[in-house]
């Protein structure tokens, strides 16, 4: 990686590009570090005008491109953050169920499928209420 050490203000961006590969720092709220092979570093308007010059704010093009299409990976991020189901235990493989719980986001499938909206934390009660009702003899069992 490339240096890209120098201290930015909010909206700046420090890159360093080759042929086929572009390393950049852009400072919005925090320091965002992003490499690509899709982009070069050429700069679009926003659409959006800064309030303190007037001028239409500009961005390089993956940076318009990540907060076009990542949208949605962010809010599963956030969603997930708050309830994240996945501790430290020595059992490893109730931490891959969890986790394929969260990953797969059965909550997101089980909404559209069925038209219910319920809250992710009611929604995993659920599940793991349906398992222990399931499996429940089979655990204590052992």
């Amino acid at each position: 990686m490339p240096d890209l050490e120098r201290v930015l203000d909010r909206g700046e961006t420090q890159y360093k590009c080759s042929n086929k590969l572009l390393a950049l720092k852009w400072k919005d709220k925090h320091e965002v570090f992003m490499l690509t092979t899709m982009h070069n570093s050429e700069v679009s308007g926003t659409g959006r005008i800064d309030k303190d010059t007037g001028e239409e704010k500009r961005k390089l093009h993956c940076i318009l491109d990540y907060n076009e299409y990542m949208g949605a990976v962010d809010l599963s991020d956030m969603m997930f953050s708050s309830t994240e189901c996945v501790r430290r235990t020595v059992k490893w493989y109730k931490k891959v169920f969890l986790h394929l719980l969260d990953i797969f986001n059965s909550h997101a499938l089980y909404q559209s499928s069925t038209g219910n909206k319920i809250s992710l934390q009611v929604f995993q009660m659920k599940v793991i209420d349906q398992i222990l009702e399931k499996y429940h003899s089979q655990i204590y069992s052992h």
